[in-house]
């Protein structure tokens, strides 16, 4: 290895480049790249090639090892010793040249590029860290772009702010195919720290990102009949837009609530040890990357001194937004906002003073690569913290009179994105009873357009100030679960809820009935609430009190179709939205609902190739669709108040008791 650096600095020396000094630290095969590793990863690659290419450097993350090597570790809670699986970075680059695509794999331990493959051209990687403010300082500098501004009257550039969305759908516009493109809409504030969504401008710009510049001007529809406006001047002034009291009066405020204060005088009940958690019973390591963000690996349980293995690796995997206004251009404003924007690129950095994260709380940081492919940390950016969640259980003797209360304390690991207009809060949540909890909370304002307003109600969206709509859209968050449950061998079956048919004399009688997911074709299932729809997750193993399989059953709490026509040409993007649940069978880089690239494959993909893949008493993959449809209401402005989308994870017949027994009520 010594000799190796040594060759490596010389080699640099004598291209009349600076010393690199490569990281040799010691770290766990799932731990996040440190900003060494990304540095080092970037130099690698500049001496790559003979030729300079000033890559755009979209996303260097770490490239985990196969699951084959990582689960006997993972069964043993156990660390793999030094240098037995070798770090790896995994890299997307684009030549500014030519707008071409690369994927790179470096070896982290050698020093050495294993892959260095282009992509088909049709093939676009998510934004990087840094573009959206690179192509929005592009527009705000473009000549075309200004000159439509000033017909706005809007002359203080620096109060215009454009909001960058990817291009969404270019089959009506085959000359945008194959290119890397963008599409940005324009706000502007009335004064520093004003709403600026609340003052949406009535066109839209379209990018060649790799270009650098503005193709076209589109004027937007601001009448339901399609017409584009008649008068380019209007800014929209709603009333009450604004939300933050740096900017509001004082006698806008009524009388405050007193505060509640969180307080653990014993300190909190886990503990961290770097990425590795310890909680009760659970263990677990945290991860994090640009596209998912937070990640969580190697769930297992100590059941009374047996390690049990629950879930080898669960992430948000894709969030899909689609605009319910059918008037052009509106039909492209389709946010995929992991695979588009990166939740992980668009994470907040957690002011520990603020009311985010409450109690002993502890955070971790996270890093990314900006497109020179220099290193950007983030500070703050995962909260871990314990919190009441109510009753537990509670128990009173009618007899003696005697009540006993165990209340529930649940740990929280969360992250706060925020994509455009949007805030999202994600949370995954342990219980001591050892349900598994997630839930992607909403917040932020609803995304507006200029209206041309009038005395009748839109169609398509809501009127919520003068001359300001917001659309009617839907959410869809898909939760990737790597489902180990004491093993590899793990079944899915749905769950229902039957009124007895026969022999039931009286009328009262139901049952539950299941029926066994047998390949993944068949496993594509949706909610149902008229018999209470669940999924089980069984193991191969029985209980020998309920004679039944030990199992973890999937509670959903949201289930919602998407309203996207299935004959329509923008639908097989977003087909993964089809189900509420998707049973796979494991394969290395499935990842991805929407695919690597959204360029319709992924779920739709892979099962549709192999619809008679076995997916019964083997490794498998439950992928979970959240769906909630936003009808904005006035009272969702100027910001809306949060809603929540989630479900469970609860242990069915998988302990003999009530796991939360060996803590002692009140």
């Amino acid at each position: 290895m010594q000799l190796f650096l040594l060759l490596t600095f010389t080699f640099l020396l004598s291209r009349g480049e600076s010393i690199h000094k490569f990281s040799l630290q010691t770290r766990h095969p799932l731990d996040p790249l440190s900003p060494q590793e990304i540095s080092d990863t970037v130099v690698i690659i500049k001496n790559y090639s003979t030729h300079p290419i000033p890559w755009l450097y979209i996303w260097i993350t770490l490239q985990e090892p196969e699951k084959a090597q990582l689960f006997p570790y993972f069964l043993n809670n156990t660390i793999p010793p030094e240098c037995v699986i070798p770090r790896q970075s995994f890299s997307i680059l684009i030549n500014p040249q030519d707008g071409s695509v690369f994927e790179v794999i470096v070896d982290l331990s050698t020093k050495h590029v294993q892959i260095f493959d282009k992509v088909d051209k049709s093939l676009q990687p998510t934004f990087a860290y840094d573009e959206l403010d690179a192509i929005a300082k592009m527009l705000l500098e473009d000549e075309t772009i200004q000159a439509r501004l000033f017909k706005n009257h809007c002359t203080n550039l620096s109060l215009v702010v454009p909001d960058v969305w990817k291009y969404g759908y270019d089959g009506d516009k085959p000359n945008y195919k194959n290119r890397r493109m963008a599409q940005a809409y324009f706000y502007v504030r009335e004064f520093e720290f004003g709403n600026y969504f609340a003052h949406p401008l009535s066109f839209l710009a379209v990018i060649d990102i790799i270009q650098n510049k503005v193709l076209e001007l589109e004027e937007l529809p601001i009448y339901e009949d399609s017409k584009i406006p008649t008068n380019l001047d209007i800014i929209p002034k709603p009333k009450n837009s604004n939300y933050d009291p740096i900017v509001l009066p004082k006698e806008f405020y009524g009388p405050s609530l007193n505060p509640i204060k969180i307080e653990q005088p014993l300190g909190p009940s886990f503990v961290m040890e770097g990425n590795y958690l310890k909680w009760r019973k659970f263990s677990l390591r945290i991860g994090f990357n640009g596209r998912e963000g937070l990640v969580l690996h190697h769930i297992n349980y100590d059941d009374a001194g047996k390690l049990r293995p629950l879930i080898f690796r669960a992430a948000l995997s894709e969030i899909f937004v689609p605009y319910g206004s059918p008037r052009a251009p509106y039909h492209r404003k389709m946010p995929f906002d992991a695979g588009e924007y990166g939740v992980g690129f668009n994470v907040n950095e957690i002011d520990p003073r603020s009311e985010v994260c409450k109690g002993s709380v502890v955070y971790l940081n996270s890093t990314v690569n900006t497109m020179s492919g220099d290193v950007k940390k983030l500070m703050n950016t995962i909260c871990i913290y314990e919190e009441d969640a109510g009753i537990l259980w509670r128990k009173k003797d009618p007899i003696t009179g005697r009540a006993l209360t165990l209340r529930a304390q649940r740990l929280v690991i969360s992250m706060f994105a925020t994509l455009s207009n949007y805030d999202y809060q994600l949370r995954w949540m342990l219980y001591p009873d050892a349900t598994i909890r997630f839930e992607t909370v909403l917040t932020g304002i609803v995304d507006l357009n200029l209206a041309a307003g009038g005395t009748l109600p839109e169609k398509h969206g809501t009127l919520l100030g003068d001359n300001v709509v917001g659309q009617f859209h839907q959410h869809f968050f898909v939760i990737r679960i790597d489902t180990d449950f004491d093993g590899l061998n793990n079944t899915v079956s749905t769950v229902d809820i039957k009124r007895d048919i026969a022999q039931n004399p009286y009328g009262n009688g139901f049952h539950s009935e299941e029926n066994v997911l047998k390949s993944s074709g068949q496993a594509r299932t949706m909610t149902s609430a008229a018999t209470s729809r669940s999924w089980k997750i069984r193991t191969s193993q029985i209980n020998p009190v309920s004679l039944t399989a030990k199992s973890w059953k999937l509670i959903p709490e949201n289930g919602q179709a998407p309203l996207i026509s299935s004959n329509s040409e923008i639908h097989p993007k977003s087909a993964f939205a089809n189900y509420s649940v998707w049973v796979t069978p494991y394969r290395e880089g499935q990842l991805y609902a929407g695919g690597m690239y959204l360029n319709n494959s992924g779920l739709p993909e892979w099962v549709g190739h192999d619809e008679g893949a076995n997916v019964e008493n083997t490794d498998i993959v439950l992928w979970h669709v959240l769906g909630l449809t936003h009808i904005p209401r006035t009272c969702d402005f100027p910001v809306m108040p949060a809603e929540s989308v989630g479900f469970w994870l609860k242990p069915s017949n998988f302990f003999a008791v009530n796991p939360a027994m060996d803590l002692k009520p009140f």
